[in-house]
């Protein structure tokens, strides 16, 4: 299911909107701006070369015509959080 039916974007005010890609700047920021500057988060990083392989390997398995279909459907999705939807190879 696209996010943006469930995150409701155009009902609710979000504050921040964070990217997996940037955990750790963007987890920073939040909690600088609440007033935790001292709280230490520990995490993994989910966007290293292998998850990234391993997502483009299996998007290279996909027919054209289900890629253009996923495309269509998570296009609000994408435009959203800023991110293309373009491939790249």
């Amino acid at each position: 299911m696209p996010y943006y039916q469930l995150c409701r974007p155009c009902e609710v005010h979000y504050d921040f909107i964070g990217h997996l890609e940037t955990i750790g700047p963007d987890s920073r920021y939040v909690l600088n701006k609440i007033g935790m500057k001292n709280i230490r988060l520990v995490y993994s990083n989910p966007s290293n070369e292998k998850s990234s392989a391993l997502v483009a390997d299996k998007i290279a398995t996909l027919s054209s015509d289900l890629l253009r279909n996923l495309t269509n459907l998570y296009q609000l999705d994408f435009l959203l959080f800023g991110y293309s939807t373009e491939l790249r190879s």
